[in-house]
């Protein structure tokens, strides 16, 4: 071991995990990777200030999006095919998607929101998380058959080789998970140091045959999420998708033998990929945020109600995906059914509306935003 690594691995303030392994790691929160920490915090700072000065109907439609975005990336990075539209459809629940596979992961990626649902505390609620979210999308095949986790060993290859196998028998898987849970828990320890090195720990230790992915970096959004409060929580797996070569490399060399499992260049890495695409989120929202604050609309051309719901359309065309519906305008404006529907006809012949038809709802959006 190089002098430099022996010394992290001999520092008291060194956190040592899978000692009882033959691939120990170890991790020293040092002045360099609280200074990408830190700038992690601000990064959420920034943005929930931001995110707040919108209104409550641009926020509901900001998440939205965000969700969407965190189910179509998390499917990239595992090269499952599916569509906005799709995605959206199913968290409107306007359609029973004969995507099965699909359709359990959109409902799994809702509990995100549920406020009752909260990070794991033991073994047995990490198994009911994974089948919340992944029973129906895993094949069966593939199906834990462990008394939680897996029984039989599973290795990770690159296409060409084996470069990776998970912690087997299931007592092994047992007994990492525990370190996993521990660690991710563990109110002593900076939330993004938790979060990116238990990331590492759980892809490490593979406790499932299929989805350990999709799994890992749930748990790393929900910690996230719930301790916080912040919507950023939600670029994660975007973060991750943009830049999927630097990240699987970042893993693998974590796992090399010439880093002697040293942890402190994955996650100094892995905070550098998610910082650089927060910080295009957050330059993303400040935009949209100064062009809805700039939009006016004539007084001479439109009445107040008109204006409103011009507004509401013109925040739903920069912020949402498919746009809004009468139901939802009704609901943020208080205007009645009948002037809602007599505004939308008269945009509709001025050539400002677009219309997206779902099941039997349509859903509007300004042309000219």
């Amino acid at each position: 071991m190089a002098k430099g690594l022996e010394n992290i691995h001999n520092n008291p303030q060194t956190v040592h995990f899978f000692q009882d392994t033959d691939t120990p790691y170890f991790f020293l929160p040092d002045r360099q990777t609280a200074k990408i920490f830190l700038q992690l915090h601000k990064d959420q700072w920034e943005f929930d200030s931001i995110f707040n000065s919108f209104s409550v109907f641009g926020q509901k439609q900001l998440v939205q999006s965000f969700l969407i975005d965190e189910i179509q990336s998390t499917n990239k990075i595992e090269n499952i095919q599916s569509t906005r539209h799709d995605i959206f459809d199913l968290i409107q629940k306007q359609s029973n998607n004969s995507n099965k596979k699909l359709r359990f992961i959109v409902n799994g990626y809702l509990l995100l929101l549920n406020e009752n649902e909260v990070p794991p505390s033991d073994l047995k609620e990490v198994r009911q998380i994974y089948d919340q979210l992944l029973k129906g999308a895993v094949e069966k095949e593939n199906k834990p058959d462990g008394e939680l986790f897996r029984k039989n060993p599973v290795y990770i290859t690159n296409g060409l080789k084996n470069v990776h196998r998970g912690f087997w028998p299931e007592e092994a898987v047992n007994r990492g998970m525990q370190e996993f849970l521990d660690f991710y828990n563990d109110q002593n320890s900076d939330l993004f140091e938790r979060l990116i090195i238990s990331h590492f720990l759980i892809e490490t230790i593979h406790p499932f045959y299929d989805g350990n992915g999709r799994l890992g970096r749930f748990l790393l959004i929900q910690k996230y999420f719930r301790e916080t409060g912040s919507y950023l929580a939600f670029a994660v797996s975007t973060a991750l998708n943009k830049r999927k070569s630097a990240y699987y490399k970042t893993l693998d060399e974590a796992r090399h033998e010439h880093m002697y499992g040293s942890l402190n260049a994955y996650a100094e890495e892995t905070a550098k990929i998610i910082h650089a695409y927060n910080q295009e989120r957050i330059t993303d929202l400040k935009e949209k945020k100064t062009k809805i604050d700039t939009i006016e609309f004539s007084k001479e051309d439109f009445s107040r109600s008109e204006r409103n719901i011009l507004k509401l359309l013109a925040e739903s065309a920069l912020l949402s995906d498919f746009g809004i519906s009468n139901a939802v305008i009704m609901e943020y404006t208080g205007i009645s059914k009948r002037t809602v529907i007599s505004s939308m006809q008269k945009f509709r012949q001025m050539g400002l509306l677009e219309e997206n038809k779902f099941s039997k709802t349509v859903y509007h959006k300004l042309t000219a935003i």
